[in-house]
């Protein structure tokens, strides 16, 4: 596919997943296994390595729960906000 021949040709390369949680189950499960292995097969059945590739995930998940805690406080903690938005991410 497209994905797996840009990062077999320039393998230090920046992928940007953007607004995650839309993107397709079957899409989201292929990704997971370059989170788990640092690798994909591509449709030629070539390993691709991803060990170089620095990907990026976009959410709008848990943004009501974010804008209300930052508006109880100017000081917020990232952890804060790391907990309160944990099941979301689960």
């Amino acid at each position: 596919g497209m994905l797996t021949e840009a990062v077999r040709q320039r393998p230090y390369s920046v992928v940007l997943l953007d607004e995650v949680e839309k993107a397709d189950p079957e899409v989201l499960n292929l990704f997971y296994q370059v989170f788990d292995k640092g690798t994909l097969n591509d449709g030629e059945g070539r390993t691709i390595d991803f060990k170089n590739t620095l990907i990026i995930m976009t959410s709008n998940l848990a943004t009501h729960e974010i804008e209300s805690l930052v508006h109880q406080s100017k000081d917020i903690d990232a952890n804060i906000i790391a907990e309160a938005i944990r099941p979301t991410l689960n």
